[in-house]
């Protein structure tokens, strides 16, 4: 009953998170310099009366605090509004990019972990060792790489040189080898961007634990280092090590922005782009509200974990 309760009230403390959140996004889009109507006319000539009906019929004639709560109340009722760039829906445009997202996040998360833990395990056993050290250095020019020059690098080598991924687009309608197939560099790319930060993190938590008393006394009585380690260090260290690695499948989730750009895939991450570009206030809006809200849900979804992972913690 109290993980029940913890659940609701969290659930309630959400509610201002994502409000304000939308709020600040829709205030730095509507003072920004521009006029919203002649943006939804594109380059073409438009009377004074066109502009005045575009206007009403956006409600871009009403006060701020006006447009917003309409957005919101529309927004509740899941209608984003319509795209000033495309001519179309916010929501079905989300609804058919975001398992695109969904796919190379969770191919990227995927390689993080796979790596990440294992090398991460093995640092800290192999303290001070040269394993040790080359798993630092690894780890800290992964850190240094920005995701683009990542991605950059393995289209020369695989897609221009080599010739054995594609350079850019997702294969929607193809099969799970096609699929696989596009999303091998992207996922890399993607991945090996928070797979350093899932090394030194669990390098440090493991550390931490191993040298905890009762590790000591574990090994004083006879416990094979193997049982120390995954029966003992593991389960005690995986908490931290779960709230960062939700954090970065909720940013992940959110939208690979960097990536889906220079693979040329049409994400979530791509989207936002175009429409900060163009100023698509609608677009950019629901965009946002998706992205704040798989956000604040991934972090509340890591606490309930806690519980089954750790079944010491009680939520009262």
């Amino acid at each position: 009953m109290g993980l029940a309760r913890y659940v609701l009230r969290r659930l309630l403390l959400l509610v201002p998170v994502v409000i304000g959140a939308t709020l600040l996004i829709f205030l730095m889009l509507h003072l920004a310099p521009g006029d919203p109507a002649r943006l939804i006319l594109g380059q073409r000539r438009a009377s004074e009366e066109t502009i005045r009906n575009i206007r009403q019929i956006f409600h871009l004639n009403e006060p701020l605090w006006k447009q917003y709560l309409l957005w919101l109340w529309d927004a509740l009722h899941g209608d984003l509004g319509r795209s000033f760039t495309f001519r179309r829906p916010v929501t079905e445009m989300i609804v058919e990019r975001y398992p695109i997202t969904l796919q190379l996040a969770l191919s990227g998360w995927l390689i993080s972990m796979a790596v990440g833990i294992p090398a991460g395990i093995v640092s800290a056993v192999k303290q001070y060792t040269k394993v040790d050290y080359v798993t630092t250095i690894v780890a800290l020019s992964g850190v240094s790489m920005p995701v683009f020059w990542q991605g950059i690098m393995l289209i020369l080598l695989f897609s221009y040189f080599l010739g054995w991924f594609p350079s850019s687009g997702f294969a929607v309608d193809g099969t799970v080898f096609d699929r696989l197939h596009h999303l091998t560099l992207p996922a890399i790319a993607l991945g090996t961007s928070i797979t350093a930060l899932t090394v030194r993190l669990t390098r440090s938590a493991m550390l931490d634990v191993l040298n905890q008393d009762y590790i000591r006394t574990a090994r004083s009585k006879g416990v094979s280092e193997r049982e120390i380690i995954t029966g003992h260090a593991l389960q005690n260290a995986f908490l931290p090590i779960l709230t960062v690695l939700g954090m970065q499948l909720g940013l992940l989730l959110a939208g690979s922005v960097l990536t889906e750009t220079v693979f040329g895939i049409g994400g979530l991450g791509r989207l936002l782009i175009r429409a900060v570009h163009k100023f698509d206030y609608p677009t950019v809006q629901g965009l946002t509200l998706v992205i704040v809200t798989v956000m604040v849900f991934m972090n509340l979804l890591v606490d309930v974990l806690y519980t089954f992972i750790n079944p010491k913690i009680r939520y009262d």
